[in-house]
């Protein structure tokens, strides 16, 4: 046949079997070093809180490695909920908060207008 068109024995041939791979039982003993890998991705957010409305500022999200949350102008109130959000814990403006759960986060300012209190948000994501 010619060079562009196989043989029939060509297109009907077998490939051959994998060798079997068979698992090799490791054990380490002592200290194990280990690399946090970086973050794949993240986000940066301003609210403007007020005392008489919980905003919900994180989602919940499987993804997130750590979000940064920090207050300037007035305290805040964080919750799991809108209603955790009232009753939830109470932060101080200024205090650079830390959170690397995947849970939703819900904040409102904890004075009365005219106070104003602004949220700062950073959120980092393990995956895209």
């Amino acid at each position: 046949m010619s060079d562009l068109i196989p043989d029939t024995d060509d297109v009907l041939q077998e490939e051959a079997a994998p060798v079997p791979m068979t698992p090799i039982p490791v054990v380490a003993e002592g200290p194990v070093r280990v690399q946090e890998l970086p973050a794949r991705s993240a986000g940066w957010r301003t609210y403007d809180l007020l005392p008489t409305e919980a905003v919900k500022v994180l989602e919940a999200d499987p993804r997130r490695r750590r979000a940064v949350i920090q207050a300037t102008g007035d305290a805040i109130m964080l919750g799991g909920s809108q209603a955790g959000a009232t009753a939830g814990a109470r932060f101080g403006a200024g205090v650079l908060l830390e959170i690397t759960t995947c849970d939703e986060v819900w904040a409102r300012s904890v004075t009365t207008p005219p106070a104003a209190c602004t949220l700062g948000v950073m959120n980092e994501q393990w995956a895209d």
